[in-house]
């Protein structure tokens, strides 16, 4: 028996166990650490790599896929490295990750939370970037594949989103989200956003997200930004204009720049530190249902 250090984090209630250890879990691995009742318990998994001064990060979700880019994750890596020295507060770095470099900012910190700023990818209006088996691009535009009436915007923030700002009960979105992700449109899964858009001293835009190999989710950051660029995509949101986006875990700010990129602001709390006892030479089944031993794989940059 051996064990692995752990971190355990949270933004706005969605959370993660941080490894820094290199060799990438199995599947039936990750699903068991993420499992709320009999593992560590975790909306996903977190590998952090921090070499030479360069950073990056790897995500798994719930069910073990993979994940190019979480916002919230995101920002905990962020928070991680300057509590463990690498990094400094109130200096920019890079986070590498799946989907593309991202500049960090670890703004204040006050025990075990603290503030961290992201600048996030620009937004990619092509369909084929999802991918999507659709034509042209998709805003506010309808998809009767999915239902005759709810019009949709699509875009790629280094993960795929869907976001809808029509007004839904709770069961439409879940009948809604669940057709979304059961969708030929949309063949590797796609996080579903459902937005509601008012002004009050200010553009507020109460979001609820679905996201793939997760589900309902306490908050989503990528989606926090998604929700954003869909809204000064239509019209509802001014160049920097700071949107406050409320969901079920809090609030984050988020704004567009002049070059189109989407600015996100927001808290992460380290929640706990632990190990997680492995047995030597534990086998485990890959993403293609083959054997693996533990150890034999490496994360390494992308």
């Amino acid at each position: 028996m051996s064990s692995i250090p752990f971190e355990k984090y949270e933004g706005l209630g969605n959370d993660f166990v941080l490894f820094e250890e290199e060799s990438i879990f199995s599947v039936s691995e990750v699903v068991a650490i993420c499992d709320r009742h009999r593992g560590v318990g975790a909306d996903g998994v977190l590998f952090v790599i921090a070499k030479g001064g360069r950073f990056g990060m790897h995500v798994r979700n719930q069910d073990g896929s993979m994940a190019q880019m979480c916002g919230n994750g995101l920002r905990c890596v962020a928070f991680h490295l300057v509590r463990r020295g690498y990094a400094q507060p109130h200096i920019p770095f890079v986070i590498h990750t799946d989907g593309g470099p991202h500049e960090v900012r670890v703004e204040s910190i006050c025990g075990r939370e603290a503030l961290v700023c992201v600048a996030m990818r620009v937004p990619v209006w092509n369909p084929r970037a999802l991918p999507a088996h659709i034509l042209g691009e998709v805003i506010e535009r309808k998809l009767p594949e999915i239902d005759e009436r709810v019009r949709w915007t699509a875009l790629s923030m280094g993960n795929p989103h869907l976001v809808s700002f029509e007004e839904l009960s709770e069961r439409e979105m879940d009948r809604l989200a669940q057709k979304v992700l059961a969708s030929p449109l949309f063949p590797e899964g796609i996080n579903v956003g459902f937005a509601r858009f008012e002004r009050r001293e200010g553009p507020v835009i109460t979001l609820r997200v679905f996201e793939r190999g997760v589900g309902w989710t306490e908050a989503c950051g990528t989606g926090a930004c998604a929700a954003v660029a869909a809204a000064a995509a239509t019209g509802r949101v001014g160049p920097g204009e700071k949107a406050r986006v409320q969901m079920p875990g809090g609030e984050l700010v988020v704004w567009i720049d002049k070059d189109g990129r989407p600015w996100m602001q927001g808290p992460v709390r380290h929640v706990f530190s632990g190990l997680w006892l492995v047995e030597k030479n534990q086998g485990g089944c890959d993403e293609r249902g083959g054997e693996k031993n533990k150890g034999e794989s490496h994360l390494a940059f992308c």
